[in-house]
């Protein structure tokens, strides 16, 4: 680490788990992590998505609940 900041580099082994080669790969580190902080993104808002859906949902039960129950007590 030089300056505070980080270097990834990939390397390849052969059969014996010798290193015969290796790469920097701070590009390919940074694409995935900015890949994986929109694919963060996406999900939270999915999830907000889901909980206001079952929030519509509770509602309705409680609404078609009630009025059942007006239907069945006659105060229709």
């Amino acid at each position: 680490m030089i300056d505070g900041t980080k270097d990834y580099v990939v390397s390849y082994r052969d059969e014996t788990g010798t290193i015969v080669h290796s790469e920097n790969a701070n590009g390919e580190i940074r694409e995935m992590q900015t890949q994986i902080l929109k694919l963060r993104q996406a999900l939270q808002i999915e999830m907000e998505k889901v909980e206001d859906l079952r929030e519509l949902l509770d509602q309705t039960r409680k609404l078609v609940l009630e009025q059942d129950r007006k239907i069945l007590t006659g105060r229709v």
